[in-house]
This record gives structure tokens, C-alpha cells and sequence, in this order.
């Protein structure tokens, strides 16, 4: 891979979270780029041919090389209806393809991943963020909002060092 820089992605509802690092470990400020949100007042095709666009710009501008997408929260306890994930799913999707067309490694990761390469044995992802980062990025730093964003990230930066 010749771009290094990773982008961390969580996706609440039709709503997407960024956060991008250096090689270095420095997160790297997207200005306004940080949160993408499903284009409201069009059909339904040209949100989503909008919203890839916006992403593969987003890729571009930033020589991203890894994009790790945080999957939704799944136990025993945590019980949501199909449509409630639609939005979600949809928007996922579209990151894959966005970094499939930019030719951009994509992986989904479980949050239990997350936390284990950022040498968590449990906890909740927002809290081990926070410990991570302790000075909040703003805005719309959590809960569950660019703080998940920024663990996805670190864990996906983590790996990379790893492997070479």
C-alpha cells in the first residue's frame, strides 16, 4: 500500500463520523470533512450517488490508503428491528463502495477488534477514547459520535504498524 494514512469511519443512523491519522500516530484535522450526512430532498438514488462522491473526495483530499468501518454494537441485550438499520447499513455500504472506486483497502471491524488492538480486554469504546484522547475534539466529539471514529482509527493505525 503507498498511502499510509488511515480514516476511521462509525455510522450512526444516516449520519457518518470521520477521523483520519499520519503514519506517525497524529490525527489529522478534516476541517468540516469529519461528519457526512445522507443528502436530504432527493430521491433516494442521488443521496447515496452524492454521498459516495462526497467520500471518495474526502479519500482523495486526504491520500487515504485504509479505511476501517466500525460495526454496530451487537449482544444479547441490544435488539434492533431491520428498518432502525437500514439507514445505517446503506451508509456503510456506500463508504465500501466509495473506497472500492478510490481503490482503498476497506475492512469492517467488530468493536471487540477495535479493542483488542488498542490492548483492551472490555469497556466500552467511547470511555477507552476518551483515555486515548483525552482532550475532546469538538465538535460532536461523543458519546458514540467521532470518538468512535478516532478508537476505529487507532485500532486500524495499530494494525498497520504491525504489519510492516
Amino acid at each position: 500500500m503507498d498511502r499510509m494514512r488511515a480514516l476511521g469511519v462509525h455510522a450512526a443512523s444516516d449520519v457518518l463520523w470521520f477521523a483520519a491519522v499520519e503514519p506517525d500516530g497524529t490525527l489529522i484535522d478534516l476541517g468540516n470533512a469529519y461528519r457526512l450526512d445522507l443528502p436530504k430532498g432527493l430521491d433516494t438514488g442521488q443521496a447515496l450517488i452524492i454521498a459516495r462522491k462526497d467520500i471518495c473526495r474526502v479519500l482523495r483530499a486526504y491520500d487515504i490508503g485504509l479505511v476501517w468501518l466500525l460495526s454496530a454494537e451487537y449482544d444479547k441485550r441490544f435488539k434492533q428491528g431491520y428498518h432502525a438499520l437500514v439507514p445505517r447499513i446503506t451508509m456503510e455500504t456506500v463508504v465500501a463502495f466509495a473506497a472500492a472506486e478510490e481503490d482503498v483497502e476497506f475492512r469492517r471491524v467488530a468493536r471487540e477488534t477495535v479493542r483488542s488492538r488498542l490492548g483492551y480486554d472490555s469497556g466500552k469504546l467511547q470511555e477507552i477514547a476518551v483515555e486515548l484522547v483525552p482532550e475532546k475534539i469538538t465538535p460532536n466529539w461523543g458519546p458514540n459520535k467521532r470518538d468512535l471514529a478516532v478508537a476505529t482509527v487507532l485500532a486500524a493505525l495499530s494494525e498497520l504498524q504491525d504489519s510492516q
